[in-house]
């Protein structure tokens, strides 16, 4: 839905000054993927064999869909490869890298397992204080921003998955507390901004430091609560067939994802741009975008289904 209305129905340049319900979807989607791609995934040691298995199952793919959709829809090629987002596929390069970090801290014992996720954190903190030490071209190349960004969610859902918290973590206990997590760290995290700007005036280097570091560990937190609170609300109005297709879709959310650009490039127009713009509100974002949504990822569907009884695709594209 978040690029329905990002690519067919606003366009990049006003929905996220026009549509509140695009700026709320964005402010959890992504992160959310990220966290349920840490929960299914599982570490193993770093070699040749998985890093050459994870390139063909997510690069590949990346390359054989993604560099003609851009030939097609009459994108840069080069674009393609040192843009940040690549054209939107970005997610399966970030997931790549982030697989491979997280099989740096693969260990077998429980001490050591902690010990490796704490070190990894102080160095993902590190890194990203001083990442803009890169340059700017090949932190787009390589999705560096994006992967510091993330990386936290993909760590903490890879938490849940090693130490099993699900039962715990998407409780109805575990929503109150997050629901109040979210609200009191979104204050909190205004409060820490604002005292930033009154530091940043004098030579108080350290101090100021220091509450960027806060201020930005807490906006972890409240994303963090925000995803925990819509994976509890989700789990708590599904019903059995909902499940089923949720757990379909979820099976094929690859396929979904490098086929269904496609779709909304063909849905864009400008027919309704400037009315969106003038009359933008929740309800009315929600019902005019829903149809479309269901349009694209029921022919990527569709298409998914045509592409896995080609055993060409299915074995030198996905490496199935």
């Amino acid at each position: 839905m978040g690029h329905v209305l990002l690519y067919g129905l606003y366009g990049n340049d006003d929905v996220m000054k026009c549509s509140a319900l695009m700026r709320f979807i964005y402010s959890f989607h992504m992160p959310l993927f990220i966290f349920l791609s840490g929960m299914v995934f599982t570490p193993t040691l770093l070699t040749f064999a998985n890093v050459g298995l994870w390139f063909r199952r997510l690069i590949i793919p990346a390359l054989a869909i993604g560099i003609p959709y851009a030939y097609i829809t009459g994108d840069d090629i080069m674009r393609y490869f040192t843009h940040a987002y690549k054209l939107g596929y970005w997610y399966l390069y970030v997931l790549f890298s982030l697989y491979i970090i997280c099989s740096c801290i693969s260990f077998k014992k429980k001490k050591t397992i902690i010990f490796g996720y704490h070190l990894t954190f102080v160095l993902w903190l590190f890194i990203f204080r001083h990442v803009y030490v890169i340059s700017d071209n090949l932190r787009d190349i390589f999705c560096i921003d994006m992967i510091c960004n993330l990386f936290p969610f993909f760590l903490v859902g890879n938490l849940c998955k090693k130490f099993n918290w699900y039962n715990w973590l998407f409780s109805g206990e575990s929503l109150i507390v997050n629901a109040t997590i979210w609200v009191l760290s979104g204050k909190i995290e205004s409060g820490l901004s604002l005292l930033n700007e009154s530091f940043c005036t004098g030579d108080m280097y350290i101090v100021t430091h220091i509450l960027q570091i806060m201020v930005m560990l807490i906006g972890c937190l409240m994303t963090f609560s925000h995803v925990i609170c819509v994976i509890c609300v989700a789990k708590q109005l599904t019903n059995s067939k909902i499940q089923n297709l949720l757990i379909y879709i979820g099976r094929n959310t690859l396929y979904i994802y490098v086929f269904h650009y496609f779709f909304i490039r063909i849905l864009e127009n400008n027919v309704m741009r400037d009315w969106m713009i003038s009359n933008s509100n929740v309800v009315c974002d929600f019902v005019i975008s829903i149809f479309p949504t269901i349009i694209v990822v029921g022919f990527s569907l569709m298409v998914t289904e045509m592409a896995k009884k080609n055993q060409f695709i299915m074995k030198y594209i996905f490496n199935k």
